[in-house]
């Protein structure tokens, strides 16, 4: 019985838990799944948690190891970011679906699915952490390719990168940048950067990026990213900020950056701050720019390496490395024609690697005479518009805003390799309707900016010229823009395609003539009278005696240029003065432009405008004439007179010649000229006053303003001739330019307070025994100094002053001093300079025979100017 029972039970039991364990297996899936509509948020919540574990542990990964190789590694960072998108899907369809029952189950589930995903990730992914912590990082290459000369002519820039690479930053901020214009190797030698840093253990990152004209922090961000081997796919500046910095907060890292056209922000971009060198990291950061702008504002103004064209001996080494030297030698001919393509190279790297590679094919002999070509038709003609030079160029003319275009097309019409005077190009710019006759400041700006991006460059200056008044455009450049400018069907034509004994009936359409130093030109035709819509023209520097009255038919005349004629005599002054629309009268003359043999010859000639200066400006008295630009010679004191009774008349450049006093004049008394009486004349740019035989002494005394200029406040440009002494105070600070000539004076200490001088020229002057006289300073002036500083003069001229002992009674500061001639001086025995920080170099033109007779006060001194005053180039004077 007690068996029978048994058995009953046991029957029981097993269907009992075979119920149970039914109920359950079946109940459980189906209650999660009736929960999920419940508890979604808690399950999202959840998510989220794991998903910021998970991004940690792919953050500690990327520090330590941002480029894996193994498969295994690279696999679960795959496995992360497909992950990370679902886990983001996710959250759409949570936002999206909050009051639907059935959608909300959907959603906890795929919650639940991902979240154990998730916990499987963080599971390998701290294996992962501890196996790449114990193994070293190793420095990654990228592909060396150095060698050695590979870069012709930039040893020494080489040299000067690779210092800064190895330097401890001491005075630099960690940044340098390699300025230059289109073409001059910059991406060449940040390559050749890249390569070499690769194979070195002094940084544990070598990051190469091309920044482009389009780049951006996020574009910058997702290159560095690409570069680590990095997901790209991150939306956000912030995060992908946050990766880069965590990446190399800890490291030392060489950042490149290639082509900038405008300023980064590194710390948006999550470059650690600041670079430079510790004792414990390297951050440097090396960049390319074709604009100095771009180097001011990246904080590299004082840190930076400029990139120039090749000389002879390096462009043909460059040139003969692209054509083969076995095909250059090939043909007796070959060489000398191979000469002539290098030369219209003109140094630069870009057009001598391309026209190299060109030439590398050509066989035939015959096939040089391209170089007879390249003098007519330029390189562009030879290698296409379509090549890289061409474009990269191109990219630089649209970098610029609209309204510099035009004024660098102008350029391209001034004679190839030519250099051209600033004030010339800028007197253009006015007459073809660039820029208001106002805006001189505005054209200096333009010149600069098109100087800054390499598509100008410093100009070959005679001796007679003033420290960068020359400006020029590379031959390879010309040619390119000149291009441009016929692609702009621009109505423009070259200085030389216009005859000047052609029919003019033929150009009655004509609006802009210049004859600018045409010594051809003696006299103005009558038939200028056909041009009748001109509004330019320019006579100045002809030997042009007279100007005909035909003059009264160019109604639109608006520009009149007659500077430095000499031999004008006859001007028909009634007929300017009816000319409504003009705007510009430029007569101005400076006798020591003619040079010193002239000038001794001029006093036997007629003095420029004497015979019309008068008639001239009583006719734009009378007429009420308005003068933007207006510049005259005068001869009387009346003249001065009546120029200050002008008021529509802006004077811009006076020139006082054989000045000849009327009674009562309060300008000219005597033996003294006041300027202080000119004072209405507040527009003054120049100032010559020369051969005034009456005058003993020039009187300049301003009073200063509210801390503005005083006397002649906008003068830059100063020529003083045969006087004695100089009175100077509070007047023309704003001077660049200052020449003095035949003066009977023993000093000019006056001088020293401008502080803007640029350029100081001093001859003939026979009495002069010291250029500054400290102890004839007032105490105001000079008190307790010890040293005479000229902070921005470049150029210093001395010639002919046979009593000068002494530059100054004390050491003397030429901080930006770059040219400084000595020319018959034979007291002179000693240069009391004293170097200033960061002097400049100087290149010294004197006689062999003075240089070796010239003593030094110290060792300290003539050793530091040894190496920073260039003196290979010491010219001996016959």
């Amino acid at each position: 019985m007690a068996a029978a029972l048994w058995t009953v039970l046991s029957a029981i039991v097993s269907v009992l838990s075979f119920i149970v364990v039914f109920t359950t297996k079946w109940f459980d899936p189906h209650f999660e799944s009736f929960g999920y509509p419940f508890d979604t948020n808690r399950r999202i919540k959840d998510l989220i948690t794991l998903v910021e574990e998970l991004k940690e542990i792919k953050d500690d990964l990327c520090r330590l190891n941002p480029q894996p190789s193994w498969e295994r590694d690279k696999g679960w960072f795959r496995s992360v970011h497909h992950t990370l998108n679902k886990v983001h899907q996710i959250k759409l369809l949570d936002d999206e679906n909050q009051n639907s029952f059935f959608r909300k189950s959907a959603v906890g589930r795929k919650a639940d699915a991902e979240a154990k995903r998730i916990k499987n990730l963080i599971t390998e992914g701290r294996a992962l952490f501890v196996a790449a912590k114990a193994n070293p990082l190793p420095v990654h290459q990228i592909m060396p390719q150095f060698q050695q000369n590979v870069l012709i002519g930039m040893d020494s820039v080489i040299k000067r990168v690779f210092d800064f690479l190895g330097g401890s930053d001491s005075l630099t901020n960690g940044i340098l940048c390699l300025r230059g214009a289109c073409g001059t190797g910059k991406t060449s030698l940040l390559n050749l950067v890249r390569d070499s840093c690769s194979q070195m253990a002094s940084f544990d990152f070598v990051i190469f990026v091309v920044a482009t004209k389009e780049c951006t922090v996020f574009k910058l961000q997702r290159a560095i990213l690409a570069s680590f081997g990095l997901d790209i796919s991150m939306v956000s500046e912030e995060s992908i900020a946050t990766v880069i910095f965590n990446v190399l907060k800890d490291r030392s890292f060489l950042l490149l950056l290639d082509d900038l056209w405008a300023r980064v922000d590194l710390e948006k971009v999550g470059v650690p701050l600041p670079l430079g060198s510790t004792h414990q990291f390297r951050r440097k950061l090396i960049f390319t720019t074709r604009s100095l702008a771009v180097c001011a504002d990246m904080e590299s103004a004082h840190n930076y390496i400029s990139l120039e064209y090749l000389d002879a001996g390096d462009s043909w080494k460059l040139f003969e490395a692209k054509a083969g030297r076995a095909n250059i030698y090939s043909h007796p001919q070959v060489p000398y024609l191979a000469a002539e393509i290098v030369a219209a190279c003109g140094g630069l790297p870009i057009a001598l690697c391309g026209i190299g590679r060109f030439m590398s094919i050509m066989k035939d002999p015959k096939d040089w005479l391209i170089a007879q070509c390249l003098k007519n038709s330029g390189i562009t003609e030879i290698l296409g518009f379509d090549n890289e030079m061409f474009q990269s160029f191109k990219l630089s003319y649209n970098h610029l805003d609209e309204s510099i275009k035009d004024c660098f097309l102008v350029c391209s019409l001034f004679k190839k390799g030519a250099s051209i005077k600033r004030e010339r190009l800028i007197s253009w710019w006015f007459g073809l309707g660039l820029l208001d006759v106002n805006g001189r400041s505005k054209a200096h700006f333009i010149i600069n900016r098109l100087l800054a991006v390499g598509l100008l460059e410093k100009g070959d200056n005679d001796h007679g010229d003033s420290e960068n008044s020359c400006i020029k455009v590379h031959p390879v450049i010309h040619d390119i823009f000149f291009q441009i400018v016929r692609e702009c069907k621009k109505n423009w034509a070259p200085l030389s395609t216009f005859s000047y004994a052609s029919n003019w009936q033929n150009f009655s359409s004509l609006t802009f003539l210049d004859f600018t130093d045409n010594n051809y030109i003696i006299e103005v035709p009558k038939a200028i009278r056909d041009l009748v819509k001109l509004q330019y023209l320019n006579l100045s520097g002809t030997k042009v005696t007279s100007v005909p009255f035909e003059l009264f038919y160019l109604s639109e005349l608006k520009f009149l240029y007659l500077r430095q004629m000499r031999y004008l005599n006859q001007l028909p002054c009634w007929v300017i003065s009816r000319l409504n629309k003009l705007r510009v009268i430029d007569m101005f003359f400076d006798i020591t432009a003619l040079g010193s043999t002239n000038i001794h010859n001029l006093p036997h000639m007629d003095t420029p405008g004497q015979g019309y200066t008068s008639s001239l400006l009583l006719q734009i008295e009378r007429s009420n004439t308005q003068l933007e630009i207006f510049g005259v010679c005068v001869h009387t004191t009346l003249q001065l007179e009546i120029l200050g009774r002008l008021p529509r008349v802006c004077l811009r450049s006076l020139c006082i010649d054989k000045l000849a006093q009327e009674d009562n004049s309060q300008i000219a008394n005597g033996e003294k000229m006041y300027l202080h009486n000119l004072c209405q004349i507040k527009n003054l740019t120049e100032l010559s006053i020369t051969r005034c035989d009456t005058l003993k002494e020039i009187v300049a005394q301003g009073d200063m303003v509210n801390n503005q200029f005083g006397l002649f406040p906008d003068l830059e440009y100063l020529v003083l001739g045969q006087v004695e002494n100089v009175t100077w105070s509070n007047a023309g600070l704003n001077l660049r330019v200052v020449s003095l000539f035949d003066c009977a004076i023993k000093h000019a200490s006056w001088l020293v307070q401008l502080p803007c001088l640029v350029e100081l020229k001093v001859s003939r002057c026979h009495l002069m025994e010291q250029l500054v006289d400290t102890t004839m300073l007032s105490p105001d002036l000079f008190r307790d100094q010890a040293v005479v500083s000229f902070p921005q003069l470049t150029k210093l001229t001395m010639q002919m002053l046979p009593k000068l002992s002494a530059i100054s009674d004390i050491n003397c500061e030429f901080g930006n001093l770059s040219y400084l001639q000595v020319h018959v001086c034979h007291l002179l025995k000693s240069l009391c300079l004293q170097p200033a920080n960061n002097q400049t170099k100087v290149t010294l033109w004197c006689s062999k025979q003075w240089w070796d007779e010239l003593a030094w006060q110290s060792d300290v001194m003539k050793t530091h100017l040894i190496p920073t005053c260039i003196m290979q180039r010491i010219r001996l004077d016959t």
